[in-house]
């Protein structure tokens, strides 16, 4: 179906990661922040498609659950550290702030 075959879509920018941190964040952020799914229902409301709606919806679904699962906007100090706390800390606590990008 559609959503089974787009859902994951967005995680392809985990392959700047692959150039360096720095790349892999901003590809990342850019498929994983609001905006251009936001920008592709906005075209598809005005032309009156309604696969790029379709398409964003299940965009934003993606964005959603990432972000419940604790998988938030990155930094470029490395994969683990995002805009809701670093991945992996056991102390039950958000993370650390302020973020590590503020230095």
């Amino acid at each position: 179906t559609l959503f089974w075959s787009t859902v994951l879509l967005p995680d392809l920018a985990l392959l700047g990661y692959l150039a360096n941190p720095r790349i892999g964040a901003r590809l990342y952020n850019l498929t994983h922040a609001k905006l251009l799914p936001a920008a592709l229902a906005a075209a598809g409301v005005v032309t009156g498609a309604g696969l790029p709606v379709a398409l964003a919806l299940i965009w934003f679904v993606h964005i959603g659950v990432d972000r419940m699962l604790g998988y938030g906007l990155k930094y470029p100090e490395g994969f683990k550290v995002t805009h809701l706390g670093t991945l992996g800390e056991g102390s039950g606590k958000a993370g650390r702030w302020p973020a590590p990008c503020a230095k």
